[in-house]
């Protein structure tokens, strides 16, 4: 019996949604899959398969510039620490979810928090004050899930859950806190981006927008919209634009902009087929799927996209609505098509 109460969460809203129609995140049987027009039948030919559909491969044009470089190598090691009650704030609040590369459940970390979180914390601030982040940490296990209604032999019919080490969990809901509290001091992120963001939500993205629809009624004129959903928004974000972003246009404090680096650098997926686990596969341009800092990162990395044009952009994560309104339809359609079709 599910129940809804007055203090549900959203999330657990959805999470009720999804047990009630079906749509549950398990793991799917895939037993053969067409991939450049070859049925696939082995574990590790569909693992390789699928990750090659899901990664990204590099483009030259994004690749580090030497003057990024530069700058990144002269970061200094100047860094607020975590304190072990941020670390047992973290702990509590971090889910109970099966860990990548851990033969530490997690639920330990939580039953013994009080002697642990101090010695965390010591971890933690070692590694903002070197600048490195551990390599044991940089790789996930993706699981691939079947898309409702979707082609089970078709690589892109899964969609990718991936599942990080525990810690790097929680180092990250620390980064997080750290790179949100200077975005709230310095508040640059523009306010039309409705995705990720405390006290911001969908109801509000989509009230935005149909109120500038019912306000061009109002004025007798006629509603304009281009619709975009990234692809792969995630999986394509190449971190030295991120950064250099990050260095001269918002002004990160270099132990942040240094730890980044680190993190973002030499990733790594394997693939978990049921009792089967692939190779590690290289990721090139992205931000980690499943992590608490990638929302915030990819964030950033398209908070500037409001400076291309006068018009209101209304953005919800990687949904981006552009809405306009005029009394000659034909004229503004082919301005509209003429300036973002690109």
């Amino acid at each position: 019996m599910i129940k809804f109460s007055e203090d549900n969460t959203s999330s657990h809203f959805w999470k009720c949604f999804k047990s009630l129609t079906g749509e549950t995140s398990h793991s799917s049987t895939i037993s053969e899959l067409i991939y450049k027009d070859v049925l696939l039948s082995s574990p590790s030919e569909i693992s390789s398969a699928l990750a090659d559909s899901l990664i990204v491969k590099p483009n030259p044009s994004c690749a580090y510039h030497p003057e990024l470089l530069l700058k990144l190598d002269n970061l200094n090691n100047d860094y607020i620490p975590f304190t072990p009650d941020d670390v047992a704030f973290e702990v509590k609040h971090s889910k109970l979810r099966c860990s990548a590369n851990s033969n530490h459940p997690p639920f330990l970390f939580k039953t013994f928090s009080p002697k642990l979180c101090p010695i965390l914390a010591d971890i933690f601030n070692k590694i903002l004050s070197t600048g490195t982040f551990p390599d044991q940490w940089k790789t996930s296990l993706v699981t691939p899930v079947l898309k409702p209604g979707q082609d089970p032999v078709h690589p892109n019919s899964y969609r990718p859950i991936s599942v990080l080490p525990y810690l790097s969990k929680v180092f990250e809901g620390l980064l997080s806190s750290h790179i949100i509290r200077f975005c709230n001091l310095k508040k640059f992120l523009t306010p039309t981006q409705f995705g990720f963001r405390r006290n911001y939500s969908t109801f509000y993205a989509l009230l935005r927008v149909t109120q500038k629809i019912f306000d061009s009624l109002d004025k007798k004129q006629i509603s304009i919209g281009i619709f975009i959903d990234l692809v792969k928004a995630f999986g394509s974000v190449p971190h030295s634009i991120l950064l250099d972003k990050m260095l001269p246009l918002y002004k990160f404090p270099d132990y942040l902009i240094k730890i980044l680096y680190s993190y973002l650098s030499d990733r790594s997926i394997k693939i978990k087929l049921k009792n089967f686990l692939s190779d590690s596969y290289k990721l090139f341009c992205s931000v980690p799927q499943g992590s608490t800092i990638g929302p915030i990162l990819f964030l950033l990395l398209i908070n500037d996209i409001t400076a291309i044009t006068d018009i209101d952009i209304d953005l919800y994560a990687d949904d981006i609505a552009f809405i306009d309104a005029d009394s000659d339809l034909c004229n503004y359609i082919n301005y509209m098509q003429n300036s973002y079709a690109a």
